[in-house]
């Protein structure tokens, strides 16, 4: 799989994770990646980890958490 292939595929998890309710809660960098905990607002409980192995993919992350800060501060 191509490495453009990789960042698409972590890029779409992170988006259908947001599409269905849930937020960055953290970012935990590791040697071999990140690992990126979304829960929703309206069910703490659920809860969700994913590991992103792209630089793109984190950068991305990074952007949405930024996101959320601006939108936060807003309200």
């Amino acid at each position: 799989m191509s490495a453009f292939d990789e960042y698409a595929e972590e890029k779409r998890t992170i988006d259908e994770l947001i599409g269905q309710g849930f937020s960055i809660a953290g970012v935990y960098e590791r040697l071999d990646g990140a690992d990126v905990l979304f829960v929703r607002k309206s069910e703490p409980e659920a809860r969700r980890k994913v590991l992103l192995l792209t630089a793109e993919a984190r950068k991305y992350v990074s952007y949405l958490v930024l996101v959320q800060q601006s939108e936060a501060k807003a309200q």
